[in-house]
């Protein structure tokens, strides 16, 4: 029965599963989602847009989910030429168009690469938030000044991570 509880976790899409044996810790991550085309749009300059990755993960303790996960921690990554958002913001996440969702103030981190800037913003967002999104016929982050409109399959990955942090009925 653990083999196909595996395989079908193993299945996932937009998911990656990992345990540790040593923590009796797992750590269920998103697969990047790349938010670039997202963006834009509403940029005039080609060259001002910027990479813009999602990451999100949560662990548990254990090797199966036993208890719904408090929280989901989302990072927002950039890469450009020059840095963007230079210091923290705040998450909103914009439910059908007509819900504002505040999901606080993001962490911020900056790595220097060849060629450019890596931009990390951060933020745990708690289950009850990430239940909202799932449901959600549509999702729009303002990061900071910034729109992202999430495609569909972008949506659905948020959504296999929300259902992700309950155990299955």
């Amino acid at each position: 029965a653990q083999d196909d509880k595996q395989s079908a976790k193993a299945k996932s899409k937009f998911l990656k599963t990992k345990y540790d044996k040593g923590k009796d810790l797992t750590t269920v991550s998103l697969k990047t989602l790349n938010l670039g085309g997202s963006m834009t749009k509403e940029v005039g300059n080609l060259q001002e847009v910027s990479q813009l990755d999602l990451d999100g993960s949560f662990t548990y303790q254990g090797a199966e989910i036993t208890k719904p996960a408090d929280s989901v921690t989302l990072a927002f990554k950039t890469f450009a030429r020059y840095p963007i958002y230079q210091r923290p913001q705040n998450l909103v996440a914009v439910l059908d168009n007509d819900r504002a969702l505040m999901l606080g103030g993001t962490g911020y981190k900056s790595n220097s690469r060849t060629f450019g800037i890596e931009e990390i913003l951060s933020l745990s967002v708690p289950s009850d938030a990430m239940i909202k999104i799932r449901d959600a016929k549509s999702v729009k982050f303002i990061l900071g000044a910034r729109e992202i409109q999430l495609r569909e399959k972008d949506h659905e990955a948020l959504r296999e991570l929300a259902r992700a942090m309950s155990p299955a009925p």
